[in-house]
């Protein structure tokens, strides 16, 4: 894969799963839903997409821009080849309460994980950071509202 390939605006792909979001909605409503289709797809996707983003980017497999260089590949460059580590990832990918650092440190317990490793995988891949870029979602919204006249 070239670099190019593997580097991403965030903010870009958005634009276009929203257009591709509006116009499927519309379509099925009979009706251009403007801005109501584009909320839709910020209140059911927007958390998931940008938790995939975030994953992508500390695994070293895609350098989303608006996510910073320092952490592009963390996850990977401390924990290669760490079995562990790919479990508690597989966990994050899942989402739900198993995906998250209180329902994985419960895991940990019950399955006797080492928690000092757990500890440290969990803060190297600080999921909670993506939540922070998910402030933006409103700024989405507006500017892409700006970018397409005419939108309700």
């Amino acid at each position: 894969m070239s670099a190019a390939q593997l580097t991403r605006s965030v903010h870009q792909v958005v634009r276009r799963k929203l257009d591709v979001h509006k116009w499927l909605e519309s379509e099925k409503a009979g009706m251009d839903l403007g801005e109501q289709a584009i909320r839709d797809w910020v209140q059911h996707y927007w958390d998931r997409f940008l938790r995939d983003c975030w994953l992508e980017h500390i695994l070293g497999k895609v350098l989303w821009t608006e996510l910073g260089k320092e952490n592009f590949g963390i996850c990977q460059q401390q924990f290669e080849e760490d079995p562990l580590a790919e479990e508690i990832v597989e966990l994050f990918k899942k989402g739900g309460n198993e995906g998250e650092n209180l329902g994985i440190i419960m895991l940990a317990q019950d399955l006797g994980w080492p928690m000092e490793h757990v500890f440290d995988i969990l803060h190297t891949i600080d999921i909670n950071s993506y939540r922070m870029v998910r402030q933006v979602q409103e700024r989405v919204i507006h500017e892409y509202a700006l970018s397409r006249p005419g939108l309700n």
